[in-house]
């Protein structure tokens, strides 16, 4: 199999899978600026993490656009897609599992990146300390938090479809289609824009003011169910997304 052949198949699913990992890893920064009071720094973070998403699409439409070039059937882009459905489910499950030690890992670099010198200071050291060890303690593990906020799991679920569909069926469908290709394959935008009106006015603005009330439970909880909201529309794109692959071939 030639290089251009192989080497986008492993590029879209990973691609694919890591649009979606970083965009829940945005939600650890979040909480690390949260528990030092620090929401600012915490979307600081925040934007990093975005500037490495944007790399993940860069690697992924270029990667898609070639097997289309190539001449890949519909069944392969599926199949292709549907890889990296799955493989973005299971990274972001050992996100859900890691999730305090990682939201505690970003509270240790923001408190470092507000310090001088990136040296804190004596009280600051005292302060972050604290700070994280009220977080370790007070925030428990609720296992039926993902059914506390049913409208938030349906918006959720609805937005992280759009942006599945976003990205990948434009390039699905422009592998069936004899003209047009560029066209279709540039519809993703416009599939994507209303996934992030959802995300914008419903989303956003709840896990905002569950910040801004200082409810460590609350805020931890908005972010477990959208990460698990997230590993269930991933794998359902990944089912459905496999059975339209299963009447091809590679």
């Amino acid at each position: 199999m030639h290089i251009l052949d192989w080497l986008p198949i492993l590029c879209v699913p990973l691609g694919f899978a890591f649009c979606f990992f970083l965009d829940s890893l945005t939600l650890c920064a979040r909480m690390g600026g949260f528990i030092l009071l620090k929401n600012a720094a915490g979307s600081y973070f925040t934007q990093i993490i975005l500037i490495a998403s944007r790399f993940a699409v860069v690697i992924l439409f270029p990667a898609a656009a070639l097997l289309v070039d190539r001449g890949s059937s519909t069944e392969l882009m599926y199949k292709v897609f549907s890889y990296g459905a799955i493989i973005g489910s299971i990274i972001l499950i050992v996100l859900y599992v890691l999730r305090f030690k990682i939201v505690i890992v970003f509270a240790k670099l923001i408190a470092t990146f507000l310090a001088d010198d990136t040296k804190l200071s004596e009280s600051g050291v005292v302060d972050s300390v604290k700070r994280i060890s009220r977080f370790k303690i007070h925030t428990k593990v609720r296992l039926n938090s993902f059914f506390l906020y049913p409208h938030l799991i349906i918006a959720a679920i609805v937005v992280t479809i759009i942006n599945g569909l976003g990205l990948s069926l434009p390039m699905i469908l422009s592998a069936s289609s004899e003209s047009y290709q560029t066209t279709i394959s540039h519809m993703g935008p416009i599939i994507n824009v209303f996934a992030t009106l959802i995300n914008i006015t419903y989303i956003e603005a709840k896990l905002t003011r569950s910040l801004e009330k200082n409810d460590s439970n609350a805020a931890m909880n908005i972010s477990e169910v959208l990460i698990l909201s997230r590993v269930f529309s991933l794998i359902l794109l990944g089912i459905v997304y496999s059975i339209l692959a299963s009447g091809g071939s590679w």
